[in-house]
């Protein structure tokens, strides 16, 4: 089943998730031993959440006594001047900022590939011989008017490189970090994000993970990459880094909807160093049970929905209202509720979602 409440309670546990994965980002001890995979798996599930907010009967109700009780009454009041609820007010609002965002970001990625069709390309033998080594023929362009190496393209991702005095291996290790993420469709995942970022374009966590999204794709590439390398290899990848970084054009990097740069802010830089580098022990029975944690409360949250609290009429000091005694009458805009064929008192229009009065059967007097 689908409601308003197991909506609201996908994006609690969305933005929870993406919470978790915020912090355990930063911790680089932490990816080293259990891996980028496992954040990015915690992400996937709370996009899987995101979209599937469904609840069982099963479920656990937790009861909002105030703060659910209180917004729901703030989204049903009328604006006096609007002559409208709040709540159409705030969709109209909502469907606003997306559609403002969503152009600002499709103009820009079309900018940005109308600059690149007016770059000049090079023909680069060396370079060609390189990415058809890696199964990637025709899928580089190299140009002096590019600032920094990255891959742009959904569809049919291609590599941009500028014009650098790399050696063949240092070159090589760019070219299979940018390959990763051709495989790994990188391109597509960060326009599924984009979408997010439009439809929740009010919540901060959906800003965040644009950019928490850069620094795992990356991070996950150096994974992939190193995990052939032995350790003086290791060395000269990150030594080939920093010889990108030191001839790095300056300006504006080129943007795109699905842009994935070589190199991002300093931070970034300095952990991608240390995991590449570091010593630490991976520890594949704590990752396992991480995983198997990760399921386990993805699963269970499907069995917790949130919903505001409303306590039914009392009856003789006992709560006796159900589908077979009870019913609700709706009377110039106002609802009562009867036990017995009596009425015993009034409820907000708000509480007919709420259990037993979602239950009752509503009936409407006119009042010539």
């Amino acid at each position: 089943m689908i409601s308003a409440y197991s909506v609201c309670s996908s994006v609690i546990i969305f933005n929870l998730l993406l919470a978790l994965v915020f912090i355990l980002r930063r911790r680089t001890r932490f990816l080293a031993q259990h891996t980028v995979a496992l954040l990015l798996f915690i992400s996937a599930l709370g996009l899987v959440r995101l979209f599937t907010p469904i609840d069982f009967e099963a479920a656990v109700v937790i009861q909002s006594w105030h703060l659910l009780p209180a917004l729901q009454s703030a989204v049903h009041a009328k604006l006096p001047i609007l002559g409208v609820s709040v709540g159409t007010t705030m969709l109209a609002l909502w469907a606003c900022g997306s559609l403002v965002f969503a152009v600002r970001d499709i103009s820009a990625a079309c900018s940005a590939q109308c600059t690149r069709r007016e770059y000049t390309y090079l023909e680069n033998e060396h370079v060609k011989a390189l990415v058809a080594q890696l199964g990637l023929n025709d899928r580089c362009k190299v140009s002096p008017q590019i600032q920094s190496p990255y891959v742009a393209g959904i569809f049919r991702p291609m590599i941009y490189l500028p014009t650098m005095e790399l050696t063949e291996d240092e070159m090589l290790f760019v070219l299979r970090h940018e390959a990763e993420h051709i495989r790994s469709g990188d391109g597509l995942k960060k326009l599924l994000l984009l979408i997010i970022k439009w439809l929740f374009w009010f919540n901060p966590f959906a800003h965040i993970s644009m950019a928490e999204a850069d620094k795992l794709l990356e991070l996950r590439c150096d994974e992939r990459v190193a995990r052939a390398l032995d350790d003086s290899e290791k060395l000269c990848y990150a030594e080939a880094m920093m010889t990108v970084i030191r001839q790095l054009a300056p300006g504006q990097a080129d943007s795109d909807l699905c842009t994935v740069h070589f190199v991002g802010d300093e931070p970034s830089v300095r952990q991608r160093f240390e995991l590449l580098l570091t010593d630490e022990r991976r520890r594949p029975r704590t990752t396992a049970a991480l995983y198997a944690a990760a399921v386990l409360v993805f699963v269970l949250s499907y069995f917790v929905v949130i919903q505001p609290a409303s306590m039914p009429p009392q009856i003789e000091g006992e709560v006796a209202v159900d589908a077979e005694n009870s019913y609700i009458v709706h009377e110039n805009g106002m609802y009562f509720i009867y036990f017995d064929g009596e009425r015993c008192g009034q409820i907000s229009e708000w509480m007919l979602d709420s259990p037993p009065f979602n239950e009752l059967k509503i009936i409407e007097v006119v009042i010539p």
